[in-house]
């Protein structure tokens, strides 16, 4: 399934302000916010409404709809009258700069890619079996915490440096460029694949003998990436980060359940 976004964008520019997020937010095309804060949160959710086919000659496109309002629960148009759980997409940018950004395209239509990729039946079940919880004021339809129906991946790949993407994907530029993509952005072909085990994708540089037996001596200290959930007073589960962690109060958060693992550095916890 593909879908473009068409006024429905959603963005936000957030601050951590007394462990609370203050943002000023939008909906309408992606226009990125030229004023800093802590992070820039992006969603786009995907139609609901599915006709029963797959589009015109396999478009990925002309099989979905959005409700009539633009809301989960709202009425489908007809000819789109099976409903489809809602797919969202988030992109969080931390530390935003502010300034002024563009697409490559030029264009202010921001548009998302879903493959299934669920082993068959999972994920029916989550949608039979995750119990409802809380209620609607974050905006999702039925509200629920499913994450206990899934199974961490723990054999995370590693990183593909800019090399590995020129040697093994497709050679051309993807970090500076002169000029950005216009048009159509025809690049050069795909790289044929010819291995048959995946290389590791392990984005090392080389060292010399000195600094490796300097590295084999010391313990990587740093903070993850990854967002991680709290339980404040009043029982409600919120995401946060370790931006949030090293903004304000930053002993007494480390001190939260989980967070002096997750960000090792800013706690001191290394």
């Amino acid at each position: 399934m593909i879908a473009y976004s068409n006024n429905n964008l959603f963005i936000e520019c957030c601050d951590y302000v007394d462990e609370r997020e203050q943002c000023t937010d939008s909906i309408g095309g992606m226009d990125f916010p030229t004023q800093s804060c802590d992070f820039v949160g992006i969603a786009l959710a995907m139609p609901t409404c599915w006709n029963g086919n797959l589009g015109i000659d396999n478009d990925h496109i002309s099989h979905m709809a959005y409700t009539d309002d633009g809301s989960v629960a709202g009425n489908c148009p007809s000819g789109y009258n099976r409903r489809l759980p809602e797919i969202q997409l988030f992109v969080r940018i931390n530390n935003y700069q502010g300034g002024e950004y563009t697409l490559s395209d030029g264009s202010d239509v921001f548009h998302v890619d879903f493959m299934n990729g669920w082993q068959e039946g999972v994920l029916q079940k989550v949608i039979d079996e995750c119990p409802i919880e809380g209620d609607e004021s974050d905006g999702y339809n039925p509200p629920c915490e499913c994450d206990f129906m899934l199974t961490k991946n723990e054999n995370n790949v590693g990183a593909v440096c800019d090399s590995e993407t020129k040697t093994f994907i497709i050679d051309e530029a993807t970090d500076v460029v002169s000029n950005l993509p216009r048009g159509s952005c025809q690049g050069p072909e795909i790289i044929s694949k010819s291995w048959d085990i995946n290389p590791p994708w392990q984005c090392t540089t080389s060292v010399d003998d000195d600094e490796a037996e300097d590295d084999d001596n010391e313990d990587t200290c740093e903070d993850g990436s990854l967002r991680f959930k709290i339980t404040k007073n009043d029982g409600k589960k919120i995401m946060r980060d370790c931006t949030w962690v090293s903004n304000k109060n930053t002993v007494n958060r480390c001190t939260f359940d989980g967070v002096s693992e997750a960000c090792r550095a800013t706690c001191g916890a290394c």
